[in-house]
């Protein structure tokens, strides 16, 4: 469950954020710069990251939003290579993608 997962990823200092169901008061999120366009995917969780070096960030287990995976490919190898890949570079490796930082405000 995504409970599970967060509370796994907060103890080990892995804030990253969900994009299905988080808040950033404006000033933080201008403060970071906003979402950094280079990530096709994770660019939330990195985001998290960014934010939780100049403040809090909080999870709250008793938020929940519904969301939908149809959006993956049933079964397709390359999709969960790639967010698995995404996964551990992003949040474990902190590693960003390649070229400029085109921040999305």
């Amino acid at each position: 469950s995504q409970y599970l997962y967060f509370k796994v990823h907060f103890a080990f200092g892995k804030t990253g954020l969900a994009g299905f169901s988080f808040a950033v008061r404006r000033e933080t999120f201008y403060q970071v710069n906003g979402l950094d366009t280079r990530y096709r995917i994770f660019s939330d969780a990195e985001l998290g990251l960014r934010i939780k070096k100049i403040g809090k960030v909080v999870f709250c287990k008793n938020l929940l939003a519904r969301t939908s995976a149809r959006r993956m490919k049933k079964g397709a190898i390359e999709d969960q290579y790639q967010y698995i890949s995404s996964y551990i570079s992003t949040l474990w490796l902190q590693r960003p993608p390649e070229g400029d930082i085109t921040p999305r405000r």
